[in-house]
């Protein structure tokens, strides 16, 4: 059976008639993307040795996998005993896998794995990986009468599986091929391993998984599947998620005797699909094809083949006859428009904020500055190098040893998901941390050498963890130093210093100091403890168990630390904010930093200029290294015995906004996040470029500037506070034409951050002043009009003033402003109705020209959130459109479909984007809006994975446009940019004319210039379609048992669209003279039958449309039941309103109970229509049986939709069944009815 297939599901593009099996929207050269329903295994006579060589596999590969991660091809063979899979990945980092345990190991690294159920409750997973240099293979049960119990465990959750052992008789063999790949060679016997079956079923439901390490084999990066789609276990997630069995996302075995053959690359046996047109294509070079489908007035209904590489010559590409949503187009003539290109590429050009050597991620792990949220927590030093503790981790490890000289890191290590090491030491040999998160800590011994655990004690299953009892507060602990082989913590909270014996992990909670608040724990010797305490610096005689004062009449002292030579430095906080240099016996010698630290600005930026000194040590270098908490900026700082700066290390520069001066783009600006302080900076891009390695001569500070600030310089605008504090998001220096410079805030919102408004700062003694706030939504913004406006300084204070506010009900947000002030909003443009004598523009309703004419359709859909751009070069304006409800099926998946509108000239000319569930590198389903448009290149952004994907203004994908120079998407290196990807900012350089992209992602920022696409040629011609093609093929129709499909509680409902439909539902199409008009579907699920109909008509909604259903218990239709649905009328706010009639053997029954939707296909193209039909009304066709469920659920208690799931006994269709579907179309006033059959037929219930 062919299942119906819907939006992102489409039927096969057919290239040179060759078929090749790819994760949709991931095409290779020549090939096509079928959609895949079965796992062909080919009957084995003979015998196999498992040697990880394919000589004696006379069987050839059925699947090739391809993906962003890497590349796999498989062979399956089975006979009565063993399960039998030779596997070949592509892949430059081969056979790593860093698990802790090898239960874990989808999660360590590379593995392959494969899954199997024949019923509910049998669904396992085998999974072998090479750890160690030890071949292992384990079995995974969720449900099994054999235990041997495993829980997957996380921050977030876990994931209980009764049975999770070593698979009992299996035989592996791997062979590497360094740089290249691997072979995988496996057998699995059905008794032994899988152990629930005696011999090979005749059949099951089937996967197949290959699993990539990152390239430094410390974790998973990527995954990809035979058959999988959907649902949360298809991307990187916590654990338990990952662990987890999803088989309604699996397909199905089947069992063949021979396979056709490809001359020169593995095939799949599928037959060409009935209906569609061929289109054949000569190609006068070889390049990147992208080909769209339109009608005859240039309207793209299809984007066919998107960004795919080609051979030269001539392609014979098929196309399906459906439209961007797999619905079907009526018979006719459409047009083919085709762009062949060379190549998008990205070449690393810098980066702010970030001291990383080099900052951006490397293959051996040790690139990037780490960590994400928050300030620096510590550092500490040995002969090795030095320690670096900084910021909370979500994505990318934040505790790393660097060499002092060079600041490379030596290694790398995690604190763990939303966890940071609050304080590091070291000594003895020894290193330690203080783990920690919202609550709790612990202690962590480590090594120094690797940053990885070591268990303390000798004991088997001793750990490298020991719980401390401290107060529920994640910064219990301030104070951590190691003396004598233990290591030493202090909680002021409870007057008290502890212990860890690191030899054994014994803890002794108190040691018996009395100094009050005890906090900035350092060595001096390997006897004495120094402490802060009040105002004073004292030293613990660890064996005396008795204090000393050292050093007396601080103001208060945070930190301390003595050299070799025995000088004390002590970071002095309060109204002084400097490191204070003492003799050993605690005589003051000087003074390091300005007194009083860094103010509100830093103009110009002085480095020496501290603020919260909390950490600090003495380098092997005999450096003193300094972690300052309190940003901006964020920074770890190492100066001289003599107090001289040397060098701040940076870092990171999560979710912050940023932005160039577009007069000088090696002026750059950003903020860290937390205050309203942005920091202006200098960069060399041609010395970054030249050596990464060396941040510090790459990019200089010169000022930071408080926003928030009027022109005293002391007075705080709250509002123009709030607004820079906002990250996520872009700013802009430029000088305008009347003369003045400014800054501008964007205000346009994306999936993360939706600022109030849009702020301008205006250059005035050597400042950047507040001059005007653009209310982003006004009136609407707060709850009370009074708190919610725009603004426009009239005095030049940069303070706001009652007089100086005004409401305008229809300013909106804004994603640019001209030189002449213009702002480019949402919906249209708002020129600067005046401006004061100060330079503040003021905007109001009589100055705003909409973008799209009166009675034109902007296409942006319904209940969506919207990012825009607009090209000031032709008055064009872009959409991206995030509309519908979401189904999850990867984190950031928050939308049904995923458009880019262009508009011009008041009215749309074409709609592009594909949505898929695999975020692929021409999709859009986690697309976050659009960076901008230089040059007729328009880029839009993808949260994940984090890319960015190019279009023409004629609307051809250019596809992802972060390659290299070999046309791949690395995973990481400069040209790249990773975790989530929120918001980018696309611009060109006015000096050398270079597209360069300012991206902004969860984990760092890039800068970033883009070429491509190279040389480029355009081809067009026409298609005579007869017919779309068809689904079911005149198979019976079949009505499965499917439940609500999704991860999330919205957009459940019956309402004329298939979100709630699992896409394997199958469908039947109905033909009238040999063309589809429709597609139909049925499926069952908790007591309800429920319809969704697809009807082609040009006509929709007139008198006599509609869908009939028929049911029977026999083929006598003189007692059938009938349910005629249609849609004539419209409710008081225009939406379309379907109706159900219901007759038992031709009379009029009750059918309030049906619930019916309807939705409009775009231009005129028909109608689809849902319905769901309580099997109460039906019980001559049901029986009681127990069933799943899964369904939404509002609960009346907090008015909140909950997903609801179980078993329970409810109405269910049973066979004998007999049914037929017609569409009933309107033509001259004439009902014409068309049947999917001639005669009601079985209908078949799995």
């Amino acid at each position: 059976m062919i299942t119906l297939l819907r939006f992102k599901h489409l039927l096969p593009v057919l290239l040179c008639l060759c078929l090749q099996a790819t994760v949709p929207g991931q095409e290779k050269k020549g090939a096509s993307v079928p959609s895949q329903k079965d796992a062909q295994i080919f009957n084995l006579k003979g015998h196999l040795v498992i040697d990880g060589d394919s000589k004696d596999w006379q069987v050839p590969a059925t699947a090739l996998l391809s993906s962003k991660d890497g590349k796999a091809q498989m062979r399956f063979a089975a006979d009565y005993n063993n399960f039998y899979a030779f596997v070949e990945v592509e892949d430059p980092s081969p056979l790593k896998n860093a698990a802790t345990a090898p239960e874990e190991m989808f999660k360590g690294g590379d593995t392959v794995a494969f899954y199997f159920k024949t019923q509910d409750g049998d669904e396992q997973r085998v999974a072998a990986c090479l750890r160690n240099e030890k071949n292992e293979v384990y079995v995974y049960r969720p449900k099994s009468g054999n235990k041997k119990p495993y829980t997957f465990k996380s921050p977030v959750g876990e994931a209980r599986f009764d049975y999770v052992a070593p698979a009992e008789g299996a035989q592996v063999s791997f062979r590497k091929y360094d740089g290249k790949g691997y072979c995988m060679e496996i057998c699995l016997p059905w008794r032994n391993t899988l152990g629930i079956w005696k011999h090979r079923p005749e059949k099951f439901n089937f996967d197949a998984q290959v699993v990539f390490s990152d390239p430094g084999g410390m974790q998973n990066a990527g995954a990809i599947w035979l058959f999988t789609k959907e649902g949360p276990g298809l991307t990187i997630e916590d654990l338990p998620t990952e662990a987890r069995l999803y088989p309604d996302t699996w397909g199905d075995a089947r069992y063949v005797d021979s396979i056709a053959i490809s001359a020169d690359k593995p095939v799949l046996a599928i037959g060409k699909p009935t209906g569609g047109a061929d289109i054949e294509v000569e190609l006068p070079r070889p390049g990147r094809l992208s080909l769209n489908i339109t009608d005859n007035n240039g309207w793209i209904l299809r984007e066919l083949v998107m960004a795919t590489e080609f051979t030269a010559g001539r392609h014979v590409i098929h196309w399906d006859g459906r439209d961007r949503y797999g619905e079907p187009l009526p018979a006719g003539s459409y047009q083919w428009k085709a762009l062949l290109f060379d190549c998008m590429k990205a070449d690393f050009m810098g980066s702010v904020g970030s001291s990383g050597r080099p900052p951006y991620r490397t293959p051996d792990g040790l690139g990037a500055i780490g960590g994400q949220h928050g300030p620096q927590k510590s550092v500490a030093s040995d002969a090795g190098g030095i320690y670096m503790a900084n910021a909370c981790e979500e994505g990318q490890p934040s505790i790393r040893k660097i060499n002092p000289q060079t600041g490379v890191a030596l290694w790398k290590r995690s604190a763990g998901g939303f966890k940071t090491a609050r304080h590091i030491a070291a000594g003895d040999g020894m290193a330690c941390i203080i783990n920690t998160d919202a609550t709790k800590s612990s202690l962590v011994r480590i090594d120094p050498d690797t940053g990885k655990d070591v268990p303390m004690g000798t004991a088997k299953g001793a750990s490298a963890r020991a719980a401390l009892e401290l107060p529920a507060d994640g910064n219990a602990v301030d104070g951590l130093a190691i003396v004598g082989g233990k290591a030493y913590f202090s909680v002021p909270a409870e007057n008290r210093i502890g212990a860890v014996d690191l030899s054994s992990g014994a803890v002794e909670n108190d040691i018996g100091c009395k100094s009050p608040a005890p906090q900035g724990l350092s060595r001096l010797n390997g006897a004495t403890l120094l402490i802060c305490s009040g105002k004073q610096v004292i030293g613990w005689e660890i064996a005396k168990k008795t204090g000393r004062v050292i050093i007396d009449n601080l103001e208060a002292p945070k930190a301390v630390c003595a050299d070799a030579k025995g000088f004390l430095y002590v970071s002095d906080l309060g109204s002084s904010q400097q490191i204070r240099k003492f003799s050993s016996d605690g005589k003051l010698i000087t003074s390091f930093g300005i007194a009083g630290g860094r103010g509100a600005n830093s103009i110009p930026y002085n480095p020496l200029s501290f603020v919260n000194i909390t950490s600090m040590t003495v380098g092997i270098d005999g450096n003193i290294w300094l972690a300052e908490m309190t940003s901006p900026p964020k920074r770890f700082i190492k100066i001289t015995p003599e107090g001289k700066w040397l060098e701040d290390f940076y870092g990171p520069v999560a979710y912050n906004t940023f932005g160039p001066d577009l007069d000088d783009v090696s002026r750059v600006f950003y903020n860290c996040g937390g205050n309203a302080k942005f920091i202006e900076t200098k960069l060399d891009y041609d010395l970054y470029r030249k050596n990464p390695l060396a941040p510090a001569a790459a990019w200089k500070i010169v000022s930071i500037q408080d926003l928030g600030l009027g022109a005293d310089g002391a007075t705080r605008n709250p509002t123009m506070t709030d607004l820079a504090d906002n990250g996520y998001g872009h700013v802009i220096a430029f000088k305008a034409a009347n003369g003045n410079k400014y800054l501008f805030r964007m205000s346009k919102g994306n999936r993360a951050s939706n600022p109030l408004g849009a702020g301008l700062w205006i250059w005035k003694s050597d400042r950047w002043i507040p001059s005007a706030f653009i209310s982003r939504n006004s009136g609407k913004n707060s709850k009370t009009p009074q708190n919610d406006f725009s603004w426009a300084d009239q005095n030049g204070d940069g303070l706001i003033q009652d007089e100086e506010k005004y409401i305008d009900p229809d300013t909106e947000e804004t994603a640019w402003i001209d030189r002449d002030l213009t702002l480019h909003g949402l919906t249209g443009k708002w020129a600067s109705a005046n401006t004061s004598g100060c330079g503040a523009p003021k905007y109001q309703k009589s100055s705003f020209t909409p973008y799209v004419k009166e009675g034109e359709s902007n296409y942006w859909g319904k209940g969506g959130s919207y990012n825009f751009v607009s090209y000031e070069k032709d008055g064009s304006v872009y959409y991206i459109c995030n509309i519908g409800p979401h189904r999850h099926m990867s984190f950031w998946d928050r939308a049904t479909e995923n458009r880019l509108v262009k508009i011009k000239d008041g009215k749309a000319q074409w709609i592009a984007g594909s949505h898929s569930t695999i975020p692929g590198l021409c999709d859009f389903t986690t697309v976050s809006g659009i960076a901008g448009i230089v040059d007729g290149i328009v880029l839009a952004h993808n949260i994940e994975p984090a890319n960015y994907v190019g279009y023409t203004e004629d609307g051809f994908v250019l596809g992802d446009v972060l390659l290299d120079e070999n046309g791949v998407h690395p995973k990481v290196g400069g040209n790249v940019i990773n975790i989530e990807n929120f918001t980018g900012l696309f611009i060109r350089d006015p000096k050398t004319e270079k597209k360069i992209l300012f991206a902004v992602s969860s984990g760092d920022d890039r800068i970033i210039e883009i070429s491509g696409p190279g040389k480029t040629t355009r081809l067009n011609g026409n298609i005579k379609l007869g017919t779309a093609s068809q689904f079911g093929e005149k198979q019976p129709i079949t009505i499965p048992y499917s439940n609500w499909y999704g991860n999330v509680t919205r957009g459940i409902g019956i309402d004329g669209e298939y979100t709630e439909w699992n896409p394997n539902v199958p469908g039947v199409s109905i033909i009238e003279k040999g063309e589809v008009i429709g597609d139909v579907s049925m499926r069952r699920d908790a007591g309800i039958l429920n319809v969704f109909a697809t009807v082609s008509d040009s006509m929709p909604f007139e008198e006599g449309d509609g869908v009939e259903i028929t049911l029977s218990k026999t083929n006598d239709l003189s007692k059938a039941v009938t349910l005629l649905l249609s849609s004539t009328a419209k409710d008081s706010k225009g939406k379309r309103i379907g109706t159900a009639k219901l007759s038992r053997n031709g009379a009029p029954v009750e059918s309030r109970q049906i619930k019916v939707g309807v939705s409009e296909r775009w231009i005129n193209l028909g109608y689809r229509i849902e319905a769901a039909i309580t099997l109460e009304l039906l019980p001559e066709f049901t029986v009681q049986a127990e069933q799943k469920f899964r369904s939404e659920i509002k609960n009346e208690k907090t008015g909140k939709e909950e997903i609801k799931t179980g078993v329970e006994k409810v109405a269910d269709l049973a066979s004998p069944l007999y049914g037929n579907v017609r569409i009933i179309r309107m033509k001259d006033g004439k009902a014409t009815s068309t049947p999917y059959a001639p005669q009601p037929s079985p209908i078949t219930l799995p």
